[in-house]
């Protein structure tokens, strides 16, 4: 018996930014519940960004144009519409570069105030250009912010990359559509609205943030200062502990037995070439994969021998000569490398990095397969997963002797 599936099962936002064999989604997007003003209502935020990769341009004398049409949808649990939003946008962009950078995106923000219970969005996107037309859709629970039966609530995680207040020194809320954090100097902070009710009774806090090994990397637990029934908190997330790869942070608050925690996966990145030592590190390291024997014992002695500056000279010169547009600010080779270091670290990590087993190894160097085709066999333990690229004509075999998930390279 033979089970097909047509693609690895990958996060929504990664899904949308990283390479694979079907088209990917023209845009990205996350819903966040947050406490309303309306004390009898929650408040829906969506986040949406259009990335001008993933568009078609049409060339005219002065540069560049795409012109796209956003619809959203919300309908209740009942499949009853409850409010929607339409949008037109057109983009003007000089030169052919910034048409297919990973760095530029059109940002759209929507907020609602509706009933706590269950939605449904429905994304409707139409590219005016190529005349494509996809469809999205995601369900939300949204939470009550107040009522006698409220003790402990505490709204989504929202990641934000600048912390700005208004005139009454409230926190405005302006996501980070990627979950983010790049290196060296990015900034990244986490938002969160805690709703306790009873103000006589301390309130406890905790964060911690685990890599995708589980490991707990940071864990800080404070006594929180109550001003408030609704208290906001930011907290900054600090990448100089946290290698390059995906994290999940959690946080938690409770007060007496009454408690609450959510949780939320980010990013750690970099744009260019990084500068702490930890970071050039595991770059060199994943790097030895691409290179030819000469190259890879550069990298190795570089790890072992070098300074920082002379780390990062060599980690340029590696990826510079494998840059096959040097002219525009991106070097894409090395940006989708270390995205499908970033997937396999996330899906395959367990008693090793991700990256470093048989199945990471494949998915870096070769990228998501177009098929992944599952075998039974006669024994209850031992499975094989078989991993088809129809553009590369290869195909991989990988058996999982033992039934605990450690497949290991069989046949290629």
């Amino acid at each position: 018996m033979k089970i097909f599936l047509s693609l690895l099962c990958m996060p929504m936002w990664a899904w949308a930014q990283l390479a694979g064999p079907t088209q990917p989604s023209p845009i990205s997007f996350q819903l966040y519940n947050t406490s309303a003003t309306d004390s009898s209502k929650s408040r829906l935020l969506v986040s949406v960004a259009v990335l001008h990769d993933n568009l078609s341009f049409a060339k005219n004398d002065s540069g560049y144009d795409a012109h796209y049409e956003l619809g959203l949808d919300l309908s209740n649990a009942e499949g009853e519409w409850v409010a929607g939003r339409e949008q037109k946008r057109n983009i003007h962009v000089p030169r052919f570069d910034a048409t297919n950078s990973r760095r530029n995106y059109n940002a759209h923000a929507y907020e609602f105030d509706l009933k706590p219970g269950k939605y449904v969005a429905t994304f409707n996107f139409t590219d005016r250009v190529s005349g494509a037309v996809s469809r999205m859709q995601a369900t939300k629970e949204l939470r009550a912010f107040s009522g006698e039966k409220v003790r402990v609530e505490m709204s989504d995680i929202i990641f934000l990359d600048k912390v700005k207040t208004d005139s009454l020194q409230r926190t405005v809320v302006n996501p980070d559509l990627q979950n983010n954090l790049t290196t060296p100097d990015g900034e990244l902070y986490l938002y969160t609205e805690l709703l306790c009710p009873n103000m006589s009774a301390p309130l406890l806090v905790r964060q911690t943030i685990r890599n995708c090994q589980g490991k707990e990397v940071v864990a800080q637990q404070r006594e929180w200062p109550r001003r408030a029934r609704l208290e906001r908190v930011v907290l900054p997330i600090n990448v100089n502990v946290m290698p390059y790869g995906v994290y999940e942070v959690e946080m938690k608050v409770w007060q007496g037995k009454a408690a609450r925690s959510v949780r939320e996966r980010f990013y750690v990145t970099w744009n260019g070439i990084p500068e702490t030592g930890m970071h050039l590190d595991q770059a060199l390291a994943t790097a030895e994969y691409l290179g030819n024997k000469e190259e890879r014992e550069q990298l190795e002695t570089a790890i072992k021998e070098f300074t920082k500056e002379q780390k990062a000279a060599t980690l340029f010169k590696f990826w510079l000569s494998r840059d096959e547009t040097p002219e525009t600010p991106d070097n894409e080779a090395m940006y989708t490398f270390y995205q499908r270091v970033e997937l396999a670290n996330a899906k395959f990590s367990g008693a090793q990095e991700g990256w470093k087993t048989d199945l990471g190894r494949t998915l870096v160097n070769y990228g998501v397969p177009d098929l992944v085709e599952f075998l039974e066999r006669n024994t209850q333990a031992a499975q094989i997963q078989v991993w088809h690229y129809r553009s590369l004509a290869r195909k991989f075999a990988f058996i999982d002797s033992h039934g605990n998930g450690d497949y290991r390279l069989l046949m290629q």
